[in-house]
């Protein structure tokens, strides 16, 4: 654990954590570190230090109750971590500290920083594929002449077609939060099935991304593709 004072000045650190930061003592550490947070790789899905607002406070009044943090280590290795802080209030003869903050590091885990740079372009790349294409993709006359229907008919299916989604949605956020993916794959499938019934073809192969990961055990993968796929959804909103 690392402790630092209400004015994010370093107090204390014990050996775990200098061992995980790869320091000597704690003159090294506030060397060569000082605050921590200057050690967190700025990537999408993880928390990273903010140049305007006090880290601390995000973390500590955040809803999110696992804050993870990427740090690099230096044979090249990147290591994944979940970040807490405790709040500690010292007794009254400590001169002129109100608060400390103990800042304490679990659950690691080595992952590929490629990957997780390669799983943010890739989401980069569907979601503006989406928006140049609005226009043609989302054409309700287009749609309307593909499924050969007529507009009144065309309204009544997107209709639902939006509140099914809406509900699968949810089913499906409420799945990876319990952690259980393998459920989820029905649920793809019936969104599958509506999608091609309704010819909307760029659907499609974001949903059997999702489905292919998940039978992978590509959890993060597929976290990737369900949040193009929502974007993707949104989109159905202008029509």
């Amino acid at each position: 654990m690392i402790y630092y004072d209400g004015c994010n000045n370093l107090l204390a650190i014990d050996k775990n954590s200098l061992t995980l930061f790869e320091c000597q003592d704690i003159e090294e550490f506030n060397d060569k570190i000082g605050d921590v947070s200057n050690l967190f790789l700025k990537e999408e899905g993880y928390f990273y230090r903010f140049d305007y607002f006090e880290w601390v406070d995000f973390i500590n009044f955040s809803k999110n109750s696992a804050n993870k943090v990427l740090i690099p280590k230096k044979n090249g290795e990147t290591i994944e971590a979940e970040i807490t802080i405790s709040e500690i209030f010292p007794i009254n003869n400590v001169v002129n500290i109100k608060i400390i903050y103990g800042i304490d590091f679990t659950n690691f885990k080595k992952v590929n920083l490629q990957k997780i740079r390669e799983r943010k372009s890739i989401k980069e790349k569907f979601i503006l594929k989406s928006l140049l294409n609005e226009e043609k993709n989302l054409n309700k006359a287009e749609l309307m002449q593909n499924l050969g229907l007529k507009e009144e008919f065309f309204e009544e299916l997107l209709r639902d077609f939006k509140e099914e989604n809406k509900k699968y949605i949810l089913q499906i956020e409420n799945k990876i939060s319990e952690n259980n993916y393998k459920s989820i794959l029905n649920i793809i499938s019936t969104l599958i099935s509506m999608a091609q019934n309704l010819k909307f073809d760029d659907l499609i192969p974001i949903l059997k991304n999702m489905e292919k990961n998940i039978k992978n055990q590509n959890y993060a993968d597929m976290k990737t593709f369900f949040d193009i796929y929502k974007e993707e959804i949104k989109l159905f909103n202008h029509i």
